[in-house]
């Protein structure tokens, strides 16, 4: 059979007058769904463009913190940590006893020195003390002689002088003594100044210990709301932002904080405000004056000088797992402590899609 013969049925049917009634299938209704799902990402593509928004993010790191800085606790003299009483998380009384330092052999020496120092301070304090009391009669009488018009009222400052002077040296004086005075102990106790929380414990029990060395580490106590207190008293974040990034931080701007002990892509961040940045770079010793860690002092300078912003961290009543507003949820069910470090994400501005698009195209096309 040859091609003629062999295509000639095929040929009737398409040229059969009973088929020329019926449609022919172009696509199917899976390609028109798929068509259809194509046209509808483009129109939400070119919605977003048109309406949505990208923010613009300035990324920094910083520490979570309560109050304005950390203070530490340290050892009056050189000697070993004989007992310790607190730990991370202790809350403390103001005057609480909270180790007790035994003064080591080695340290006897240095106390001899120390009692020869306590003599002589001792002695010139007793001089400067009657000093004080000779001027002041000296003063009362110049005050009399003032008010007989017998002597000039300009004549009674040089008398204010010598004795705001005089009376300094008996202040520092005092200081130093009863810090020779303490050194005289075999052993002492370390007390706070002031009431606070446990941030940190440094030295365990049977360290040695420097004078002046620190023991442990707290925050201060605050009241909730109390006034004047950073971020009302509550923890919050401070941030060291980039010299070249910190001209675009504004009060107001939202903060995305992460606290470097909490997952992020599962618990989300901490919502926040900035509430202060400041107008010039932080200093190294303020820094470490504040953070009383060396290490994060070099790590948030590494790349050049820094600002320091304060974030205030969003509250939720209904979170009664740590309190705090999250983007995803609750967080976790731990309590956010101060100390931690962090990293924050500022919301500096928000942009529309085709301020992007638009100067690229440009660009592009040379128009």
């Amino acid at each position: 059979m040859n091609e003629g013969v062999r295509h000639k049925p095929a040929a009737e049917r398409v040229s059969s007058p009973e088929q020329l009634d019926l449609l022919m299938q172009v696509t199917s209704p899976i390609g028109w769904l798929a068509l259809a799902t194509m046209g509808g990402l483009v129109l939400v593509a070119v919605g977003w463009i048109l309406l949505g928004s990208i923010p613009d993010l300035v990324d920094a790191r910083g520490v979570l913190m309560r109050g304005e800085r950390l203070f530490d606790v340290q050892a009056p003299m050189v000697g070993t940590v004989q007992r310790l009483s607190v730990r991370p998380g202790s809350e403390l009384r103001a005057d609480e006893v909270v180790a007790v330092i035994r003064r080591d052999q080695a340290g006897l020496e240095e106390r001899r020195a120390d009692a020869l120092s306590l003599a002589r301070s001792e002695a010139l304090l007793l001089s400067k003390q009657r000093e004080v009391q000779t001027t002041t009669q000296q003063r009362a009488t110049q005050e009399e002689l003032i008010r007989q018009g017998l002597a000039a009222r300009n004549s009674i400052f040089e008398f204010e002088r010598n004795l705001n002077v005089v009376q300094a040296e008996v202040n520092a004086l005092e200081r130093e003594i009863e810090i020779l005075r303490a050194r005289q102990l075999t052993i002492a106790e370390v007390t706070v100044s002031t009431a606070g929380r446990v941030v940190q414990v440094l030295k365990n029990v049977g360290d040695r210990v420097r004078e002046n060395e620190p023991l442990l580490r707290i925050e201060p106590a605050i009241v909730d709301g109390a006034q004047g207190a950073f971020c009302a008293g509550k923890v919050h974040a401070i941030l060291y932002v980039p010299t070249q990034l910190a001209a675009k931080v504004r009060t107001g701007d939202l903060a995305r904080v992460s606290p470097s002990d909490i997952k992020r892509e599962e618990y989300g961040y901490i919502v926040g405000r900035v509430e202060w940045v400041a107008s010039y770079a932080a200093s190294s010793d303020d820094m470490r004056e504040k953070l009383k860690n060396d290490q994060l002092v070099t790590a948030f300078g590494a790349a050049g000088p820094v600002y320091e912003a304060r974030i205030c961290l969003e509250s939720d009543g209904a979170n009664a797992r740590n309190g705090f507003k999250w983007s995803s949820g609750l967080g976790p069910a731990q309590v956010v402590e101060p100390g931690a470090p962090c990293t924050a994400s500022l919301v500096v501005d928000e942009r529309r899609p085709y301020t992007y698009v638009i100067p690229a195209l440009r660009r592009a096309t040379g128009l």
